[in-house]
């Protein structure tokens, strides 16, 4: 990233008293959040046209993140990210409810180091891991579940567990590009050897800063959708809202595209890439104690979820059904009740009216202790 130069000596002096001033001051990223609810309050009080409230949230979101347009906030180790993101909330919980599983440990990533040629090492992803009850951040992943050729591209949020005691984008970032899918059928996309080294927030734009040694460059691919929808996950893992631009330098280079995508890109709404049925709870590979249920969303014809039990073996044990919501997406729940210790897989899908395939599935496995 380059440097402008600067004519003016006080506007220098002035950047950089900024700049001193910004490494002491840390800004509270959840104070957007804040000022949203007052401003969604005050709309409803003085009746504040729709069409305004873009302009008071850039407002908002410029007044918040002052400090930050001065100097990019670096991460070292597991430090706390100090530089909040102009985003809305994630759609998905930050703390998951779901069943109290088997004890597990968040792992906290190595900090990259830089060689003595001045490549920046970023070890490989640590496994990702949910542990019920500790501080989480949700992932945004590319899903395919295997074997259903037709299923379009789509996003499955997932819980993580994190050590870090900030529950800011920069953390939930880092988990995402340090880290691997719990579920087997998710995939990050971007290639591994990368970390992120801060956001430079605007009002309606984010740059995001990353460091490392994988390449970013087009992607050898014959349809490469998944690219497209990789770099949307990163985007809705980070919190930014729709209409916003994403733009990415690595090592300091500003890019002009990643994994073959234009930048700067600008964010879809979450609903035109949203898993069209996605099962919440359990977590991939989560241990429970009975009675069991079965938690999901789905948005789907008639708003039909067929669901079936496997056991170990893979030999179906149940098959029914449940309703959720056709046009928007509505919880489903599946009652198993009791079963009897082992290793099961949920799969909840929907079928084809016209020949009974399969359109759309999510599956998990889960133990009964």
């Amino acid at each position: 990233m380059t440097t402008p130069e600067h004519d003016d000596p006080l506007a220098e002096l002035l950047r950089r008293s900024l700049a001193e001033e910004s490494k002491r001051v840390e800004v509270d990223g959840a104070a957007l959040q804040r000022i949203r609810e007052r401003t969604a309050r005050s709309r409803a009080r003085a009746r504040i046209p729709g069409w305004l409230l873009p302009s008071l949230a850039a407002a908002a979101a410029a007044a918040v993140v002052v400090v930050a347009v001065v100097a990019t906030v670096e991460l070292t180790g597991g430090g706390h990210a100090t530089t909040p993101v102009a985003a809305q909330p994630s759609a998905a919980p930050r703390h998951s409810t779901g069943p109290t599983g088997a004890p597990t440990t968040a792992v906290r990533p190595s900090t990259p180091v830089q060689s003595a040629g001045g490549t920046v090492i970023v070890p490989p992803p640590h496994p990702g891991v949910y542990t019920p009850g500790t501080p989480t951040v949700t992932m945004y992943y590319v899903g395919l579940p295997t074997g259903i050729t037709s299923q379009p591209y789509q996003l499955y949020a997932e819980p993580h567990s994190i050590t870090s005691a900030s529950m800011s984008p920069l953390a939930a970032i880092r988990e995402f590009l340090t880290s691997t899918p719990i579920d087997p059928d998710y995939s990050r996309v971007w290639p591994a050897h990368l970390d992120v080294r801060g956001l430079l927030p605007g009002a309606d734009s984010v740059t995001l800063a990353l460091t490392g040694s994988a390449s970013l460059g087009p992607p050898k691919c014959v349809s490469c959708a998944q690219y497209g929808l990789a770099v949307q996950a990163l985007a809705r893992t980070a919190g930014l809202a729709p209409g916003m631009e994403l733009s990415v330098t690595l090592n300091g280079r500003k890019l002009d595209s990643v994994l073959g995508v234009p930048l700067p890109v600008k964010v879809r709404p979450y609903s035109s890439e949203r898993a069209s049925i996605q099962i919440t709870s359990p977590v991939y590979g989560q241990s429970l104690r009975g009675p069991v249920t079965v938690r999901g969303n789905a948005n789907v014809f008639e708003g039909n979820v067929t669901w079936k039990l496997l056991d170990a073996n893979g030999r179906q044990l149940r098959k029914s059904f449940t309703t959720a919501a056709m046009g928007m997406w509505k919880r489903f729940s599946i009652r198993l009740g009791s079963l009897a210790p082992g290793t099961y897989t949920i799969v909840a899908y929907e079928q084809s009216a016209k020949d009974g395939s399969v359109l759309h599935a999510d599956s998990k496995q889960f133990t009964v202790r």
